[in-house]
């Protein structure tokens, strides 16, 4: 007589093809992360690169132009006075946002950031009279363009460097070239640009924190705007 024994299912077997089988669901969930995340990567990295502009010439101007900004006035500066050391232009010119910054003890009030920045340019051995303030207070980037603009025919400048944040580079060769053509239909004055000083993989990264957003993808959308501004007739 047959032990019954032998007429059991394999209970054994089952649970480890059930696990087996959620394993393999599961490395390949993971695997699609994984892909997921590095395309990602590539894209934000891509993203943010295609917003950098540089010129790849010789830093030969008649000025510097450090663009307005609250939150980037120090590392703007700080590229400035760096390539002002190096020869690059024997003026630099700082435009107003009518923006203040936090309370001075010093001066005991609170000090608009362009006389913070002016400030930051004497603390890093650039002689103030070698710094101009345009006297006008701007509202925008292209706003600012059209304010060196002036400033540039007024003193017969032939070529001016921008120095601005990394992500804002491109938007703003792209407003101060046109800013200078609606003026100067020969381009006699030339327009080169050159960004603060960043960490290369924060542009892949960006996207892990909320001023990479504001950076980057608001970017974005401040050059679409810009765009179209730009290419309607009433703008100008």
């Amino acid at each position: 007589m047959r032990s019954g024994a032998h007429d059991e299912p394999d209970t054994n077997n089952g649970t480890g093809d059930k696990y087996a089988r959620r394993r393999r669901r599961l490395a390949r969930r993971l695997a699609f992360v994984v892909i997921g995340v590095g395309a990602w990567s590539l894209v934000a990295w891509a993203a943010s690169r295609a917003l950098i502009v540089e010129s790849d010439t010789a830093c030969e101007s008649n000025a510097i132009v450090v663009l307005a900004g609250a939150d980037s006035y120090q590392e703007r500066t700080a590229r400035a006075a760096e390539l002002y050391h190096h020869g690059c232009a024997p003026h630099i010119v700082l435009t107003n946002d009518g923006v203040r910054g936090g309370w001075s003890q010093t001066e005991q009030r609170n000090l608009l950031f362009v006389e913070s920045a002016s400030r930051q340019l004497e603390r890093a051995g650039v002689p103030p009279s070698r710094v101009i303030v345009l006297p006008q207070t701007v509202s925008g980037t292209y706003d600012e363009a059209e304010r060196v603009r002036d400033a540039a025919t007024e003193r017969d400048w032939q070529r001016i460097t921008i120095v601005t944040s990394p992500y804002h580079t491109r938007r703003a060769w792209r407003s101060f070239r046109q800013a200078f053509r609606d003026k100067q239909p020969d381009n006699t004055t030339q327009i080169y640009c050159r960004a603060s000083r960043f960490n290369d993989a924060a542009a892949v990264v960006w996207w892990l924190d909320a001023r990479g957003w504001r950076d980057v993808a608001g970017e974005y959308v401040k050059f679409a705007y810009y765009f179209c501004r730009m290419t309607d007739a009433s703008f100008h």
